[in-house]
């Protein structure tokens, strides 16, 4: 009697969530909206029972790394993942470059990308011009502040998050190159959870969840 009463403690105490339900889901570095797309993905994943370990890299550097998942802005579909139908946000792709001055095209324009960013990269070679990669939002608005630049594609919601530390900027021209969805992707064994991951997000997004930690990142 003894025994057995031990074991209900014991076995409690042995079952949190699976290991294999807390994914790794890898965050493009030096993008826009980083911290509140992990938190977004981390509240989505939680009300389907499972947890979620972020990893940020390179974006160029997340194709080479094993992980469950990611959460990314692509323009086209990424072979290794299924995608969660409705996107965590949707950013709004747009090239800026120096007041008075005609839009920057050709290949002797120096268009400035974050690394790793594919829409961006396929946006310059649009227009075509040959896209410099740089590490982060930081250092792609020194470059532009400075002059190295004759434009940057980044999202509407980027510029006007970097605008208060770089009020030079505050004039530049701009047009809008394309919606960005910025979207949750799982490795396809984990296909079977796709609709409930979607109806999960959708549930925030309704809820106004979304839209209130986005609108902390624009600010």
């Amino acid at each position: 009697m003894h025994t057995k009463r031990l074991l209900l403690p014991l076995m409690l105490f042995a079952t949190p969530v699976a290991a294999e339900e807390c994914l790794t889901i890898g965050y493009p570095s030096g993008a826009g909206a980083g911290v509140e797309t992990m938190d977004i993905v981390g509240k989505t994943l939680a009300r389907v029972g499972m947890c979620t370990t972020p990893l940020r890299a390179p974006g160029n550097r997340l194709p080479e790394m094993q992980l469950d998942g990611e959460a990314a802005a692509l323009m086209e579909p990424d072979p290794r993942f299924i995608a969660v139908p409705t996107p965590i946000t949707i950013f709004n792709g747009t090239v800026y470059w120096h007041p008075g001055r005609p839009e920057p095209g050709g290949p002797r324009a120096n268009i400035g990308i974050v690394l790793g960013q594919e829409w961006a990269r396929h946006a310059a070679l649009g227009l075509g011009t040959a896209p410099f990669e740089v590490r982060d939002n930081k250092q792609l608005f020194e470059m532009m502040a400075t002059g190295r630049l004759n434009g940057i594609i980044v999202p509407a919601e980027t510029y006007k998050h970097f605008l208060g530390r770089y009020p030079s900027l505050k004039q530049l021209q701009s047009r809008h190159l394309a919606d960005v969805p910025v979207r949750l992707m799982l490795d396809r064994r984990f296909e079977k959870d796709i609709p409930e991951l979607d109806r999960a997000l959708i549930a925030l997004r309704q809820q106004g969840y979304v839209d209130q930690v986005m609108k902390k990142y624009a600010q």
